[in-house]
């Protein structure tokens, strides 16, 4: 745990199971509830108030608008929250967080207007990505090296089953709990806030104020260009997932003549095999935490991305969805859990805030320009083509990822932590 603690929170700490002979504890249970919690009422606020919206104002522009105010906030709070969590005590951010959103929830108690649903979104986004960002900084503060790997694909297990379980309870909401919406996120989020109740951590000793000092964002800068390529890899893998929420509603409209349910059914599978794919990823983290292994993994994309656009059957391309649901945690899992281990924790907040940056702010370029291409193609080609792309992509990241995982073992080594290999 790395924390100076007096007897009596030595004693608390045993009691939620976080003495050193434990990977996992009642605390990281208790977070990691409190963080599903948060997801769920993001997904319910977001389904909900979209719809609302719509229905109100009959613009589809409106509605988007809160899209767009999440990806700005998102985007643009990265850093600061970063530079907090690298300074201050996270699980009083991730608390503040809880609080933050059950704040703007009660408000909606008192009414709703389109430009109160605007504001609120920007707010409730910050305290979202402050919520998520610092439950990662918790993984790695709080959490024993050997249980890093299990508590990420928790983690993400817990954000896949939560977007579900959210998406779900708005759907359910719109029809039947309209009227109480408001109270059932308030109560969700007043209950994350009291499962996340925060607890001491360590404060530097006065002898290690200037090497953490060190930590600039010169430092920030030099580790991020040592990852760069893996960055890529990973921006290149984002982009396909926009090209499907991009593609998805006119491959099913058009090309398939498939209703609502199933493009609905399509939209929840991803998360579905990515839930799957966490869980599954935490039982054989030995056989594919491998650069070999991940490649291989990278390549399953081709074939599944051509049958995307070379298929005619809604039901196969529900399918063919849902594998790469399933594999994407399979790759992710391995892969976050070394840069969680491998990052300094004094420039871990930095480093999260860049990289969400880097692959954030690619996405509505990546959706503008699978757009353009649209004008042009049929988005059938376009994506058997991307499918076709993966071939030379895989093969690109077995070099990549190998690369990838030398820096984070020299870098765990650096910091006098265990061999990652």
């Amino acid at each position: 745990m790395g924390t100076n603690m007096t007897d009596e929170e030595k004693l608390i700490d045993r009691k939620e199971g976080n003495d050193s002979s434990l990977a996992l504890g009642l605390r990281f249970y208790r977070f990691l509830f409190s963080n599903s919690l948060s997801s769920i009422s993001w997904s319910l606020f977001f389904l909900f108030f979209m719809w609302k919206v719509i229905s109100e104002y009959h613009s589809v522009f409106l509605a988007g608008m809160l899209a767009t105010i999440f990806m700005i906030v998102e985007l643009v709070s990265s850093v600061p929250i970063g530079h907090m969590i690298d300074k201050l005590n996270n699980t009083v951010l991730n608390v503040s967080a809880s609080l933050i959103m059950a704040l703007v929830f009660s408000l909606f108690i008192f009414g709703f207007s389109v430009y109160f649903v605007y504001a609120a979104t920007a707010i409730i986004s910050l305290g979202y990505t402050m919520k998520g960002d610092s439950f990662a900084a918790i993984i790695k503060k709080h959490i024993k090296e050997e249980g890093v790997s299990k508590a990420t694909s928790y983690q993400q297990a817990s954000n896949n089953f939560s977007t579900l379980i959210g998406l779900a309870l708005g759907g359910v909401s719109l029809v039947l709990l309209s009227h109480i919406v408001p109270f059932i996120l308030l109560g969700l989020a007043m209950v994350s806030a009291v499962l996340s109740k925060p607890v001491k951590e360590e404060k530097p000793e006065v002898v290690e104020t200037q090497e953490r000092a060190n930590y600039g964002y010169r430092e920030v800068f030099s580790f991020f260009r040592k990852i760069i390529w893996f960055s890529m890899i990973a921006l290149v893998l984002n982009g396909f997932f926009v090209a499907l929420d991009v593609y998805g509603a006119g491959l099913f409209k058009m090309y398939l003549d498939a209703g609502p349910v199933m493009y609905t059914i399509f939209l929840d599978i991803i998360p579905a095999g990515a839930f799957a794919g966490s869980i599954v990823s935490s039982k054989i983290m030995s056989r594919i935490d491998r650069p070999i292994s991940i490649a291989a993994l990278t390549l399953v994309f081709a074939p599944v991305l051509v049958t995307l656009g070379m298929s005619r059957s809604p039901v196969l391309d529900i399918a063919a969805a849902g594998i790469l649901g399933f594999i994407l945690p399979l790759i992710n899992v391995p892969l976050m859990s070394r840069l969680v281990k491998a990052t300094p924790s004094e420039m871990f907040g930095k480093v999260f805030a860049f990289l969400r940056i880097f692959l954030g702010s690619s996405a509505p370029v990546m959706a503008t320009v699978f757009s353009f291409l649209s004008l042009f193609f049929p988005l059938t080609s376009v994506l058997s083509v991307i499918g076709l792309l993966m071939v030379p992509v895989s093969l690109l990241s077995f070099g990549v990822i190998k690369s990838f995982y030398s820096t984070t073992v020299k870098n765990s080594l650096d910091s006098g932590a265990e061999p990652l290999e």
